[in-house]
């Protein structure tokens, strides 16, 4: 049955915006004011349906940062339906149109933006489970810069005291999107606040350096298990090889969270604040998308033609792949034997616990307090609020 009207909200329906497993979405109008507005309609014959449980949790979370506004839901003899706040291009989209890599200072805006919808998702006991970069679209102009959180149709809400299933052999299912999801999901763990921020870092790098060795440009479609291979024999430091260390922090720290713990998100937040004062970013300039398209054109151009000068806005080297079976794409060439790490003296004793990491920030932060004092055996201070 084709609908052309919610008639209990005085809304008229639309061309199509996009479709996925759950239904479609489509355009809509609000007729009694002209408002577009975008609705998510799924089959009422849906043995499991997805949306009357996506519409209680977004209902839920209405006013937090980066949650999109709800205007109705309910079913209809065919249909169920979800009135949200019309959105524009999602992440993906804009890395698409920059040439398939994000300028450091844009995706550091980003990273904030995510990592505060985050929080607010994960202090109210929800886990997000599809963290990509289709789910995240941008406000409509003039507001470009705003970043919204979309598609809870594989969200979960975690009880206190909820037991997490142990590991099991043999997944035959991942929930989520493969290339984005946790090592822990794919040995068969319940999602919990860890695998989203696992997923958020494998998110950022992939903006940054173009894609992940199991995922991007020249790489064949892996199956599950490689997938997981893959991530499980990469080496952090070459997977953010070029990137500020926060990002190897950020995915560090993430696995060696415990599946009860909520991320402390103000440590992350200090780390992220110290990567946009080195690059003198201001925190209330707004991506300017249009730039960011010039910019990455022209630091492309610059870099065929090898002088490539730009600072923390371009990485001269494609993103690392292992020599293994797993991914076809050679493995860039660069220097012969090992690598020298090159990383800043305080995170090299990372040692995968939470308490001494908290333990390290807090010294840093004593040492960020102290202008112009710099004692023998302490980090640099431009690496305050690293691990």
């Amino acid at each position: 049955m084709e609908l052309v009207n919610i008639a209990e909200l005085g809304i008229s329906l639309g061309g199509k915006i996009g479709s996925g497993a759950f239904g479609l979405v489509r355009r809509g109008e609000i007729e009694a004011t002209g408002q577009m507005v975008a609705i998510k309609l799924e089959d009422a014959t849906e043995k499991r349906p997805l949306l009357p449980r996506e519409a209680s949790l977004m209902q839920e979370l209405q006013g937090g940062p980066g949650i999109p506004q709800v205007y109705g839901t309910g079913t209809l003899p065919s249909h169920h339906y979800l009135v949200l706040q019309l959105l524009d291009k999602s992440l993906f989209d804009r890395f698409r149109d920059c040439g398939g890599r994000l300028s450091l200072p844009t995706v550091i805006k980003c990273a904030e933006q995510i990592l505060a919808s985050f929080q607010f998702l994960h202090q109210a006991s929800i886990v997000h489970r599809d963290v990509k970069p289709e789910n995240f679209l941008f406000a409509p102009s003039p507001d470009s810069h705003q970043l919204y959180v979309i598609d809870f149709g594989l969200a979960r809400k975690v009880a206190q005291g909820l037991l997490f299933k142990p590991y099991h052999s043999g997944v035959t299912q991942v929930v989520g999107t493969l290339p984005f999801v946790s090592v822990n999901l794919h040995l068969g763990a319940a999602a919990s606040f860890r695998d989203d921020l696992e997923s958020i870092a494998y998110l950022l790098i992939y903006l940054l350096q173009g894609g992940l060795p199991w995922y991007g440009p020249g790489i064949h479609k892996l199956t599950e298990k490689q997938t997981r291979e893959s991530k499980q024999a990469v080496n952090s430091f070459d997977l953010c090889r070029n990137l500020p260390v926060e990002f190897e922090m950020l995915l560090k720290y993430s696995k060696c969270l415990t599946p009860e713990d909520i991320p402390d998100y103000f440590v992350l937040g200090k780390a992220f604040a110290a990567v946009a004062n080195r690059l003198q970013i201001d925190p209330k300039n707004c991506i300017m998308w249009t730039s960011e398209v010039k910019h990455r054109r022209r630091s492309k151009s610059e870099k065929s033609k090898g002088t490539d000068k730009s600072e923390g806005t371009s990485q001269t080297s494609s993103y690392y792949t292992p020599s293994t079976k797993l991914g076809k794409r050679a493995v860039s060439k660069g220097r012969k034997g090992g690598r020298k790490r090159t990383r800043v003296q305080a995170f090299k004793g990372f040692n995968g616990h939470k308490a001494e990491i908290m333990e390290k920030v807090v010294g840093t932060e004593e040492e960020c307090g102290a202008e112009g004092k710099e004692e023998a055996g302490t980090v640099d201070r431009s690496s305050c609020a690293l691990f």
